[in-house]
């Protein structure tokens, strides 16, 4: 049994099925099971190969269904709350927005020359777009001297104030340790609690229970490493993501932690994305990634993949770099 399949790309679940059968359904090389599954990587994806992928992944769900049963929260046998997702649209500070087209120059001279790219290692480029999303987030993270509020920070604190001031709680969600610790220092008028990966086991077991417990601590700013899974925090019914990394899993099980049994309230899932930034690309591949996982697990149907998959690598970064 487990709650995410797929949890972050379509050979996920190879590990499962050899589990069971020592690789009778989907074969016992994961290698080349991996090759043929993963979410195309060529600079350029044709119309013949995203065909070519879709079928394959239909057919990998085929054959899991033979041998499991795929039962989801929209099943019937939980009944749970409504979800409401909300783009947030967020403009750059100044000095952030000036920054941030510093450093996407300096990439675009080692990354692309005259349209096309030098370096094809996704990993690689990934690691080095690393350094925008920071940016985009708090240039603090990159820049000791920076001590401006980072564009989003407005929006973000508009956004606990007002749910605040209806009673409700919320989780701010944040890829970085040192971002963790700034949000939570600028909503302590709300009463805001710290978790994060520095922190031992019993603080963070303290910080979850005066968070559930307490009605005056109502935001609660969270590293989706450290509380993304394990815990029920149905206590809220508001999580607002300041930034995203390009895990479809953490994105996944960290909202979900309000979206849980014992949850009577609808939820709202907030993502704050910077206009013409690298937040636009992320929410595209992780929606890329969330496609995938949903056609390999049989939760939608191939129509349903092929109007929204686009796996046109050297375009979306083309946009990034010179937008």
């Amino acid at each position: 049994m487990t709650g995410t399949p797929a949890a972050n790309r379509p050979y996920d679940v190879w590990s499962l099925a050899y589990f069971l059968d020592g690789g009778d359904t989907l074969g016992d090389d994961f290698r080349t099971f991996k090759r043929e599954t993963d979410i195309p990587r060529n600079v350029t994806v044709t119309d013949a190969e995203l065909a070519a992928y879709r079928k394959r992944l239909a057919a990998i769900q085929e054959k899991l269904s033979e041998i499991s049963i795929r039962e989801t929260k929209n099943g019937g046998r939980v009944v749970l709350p409504d979800k409401e997702f909300i783009r947030v649209e967020c403009r750059w500070e100044s000095a952030q927005g000036e920054m941030y087209r510093q450093v996407r120059e300096d990439l675009r001279a080692t990354i692309v020359k005259d349209g096309s790219l030098i370096d094809e290692d996704q990993d690689s480029i990934l690691k080095r777009l690393l350094r925008l999303s920071q940016i985009t987030s708090n240039p603090a993270l990159i820049d000791e001297s920076y001590h401006e509020e980072p564009g989003k920070f407005a929006y973000l604190y508009d956004l606990v104030s007002d749910i605040c001031h209806k009673g409700e709680k919320v989780i701010v969600f944040t890829q970085f340790n040192d971002n963790s610790a700034w949000l939570a220092q600028k909503l302590r008028p709300f009463g805001a609690l710290l978790l994060n990966g520095k922190m031992a086991m019993q603080p963070r077991t303290g910080v979850v229970q005066r968070f559930t417990k307490e009605p005056e601590n109502r935001v609660l700013v969270a590293t989706t490493g450290a509380a993304k899974e394990g815990l029920t925090l149905t206590v809220a019914n508001h999580v607002i993501f300041f930034d995203r990394g390009y895990s479809l899993d953490e994105y996944l099980q960290s909202q979900d932690r309000i979206h849980r049994v014992s949850q009577t309230r609808k939820c709202f899932v907030y993502n704050l994305i910077m206009l013409d930034s690298i937040d636009e690309w992320v929410e595209s591949l992780v929606e890329q990634k969330r496609l995938a996982a949903q056609l390999v697990q049989g939760d939608i149907a191939q129509e349903v993949y092929a109007e929204g998959a686009n796996y046109d690598f050297a375009e979306i970064l083309n946009r990034i770099l010179e937008p």
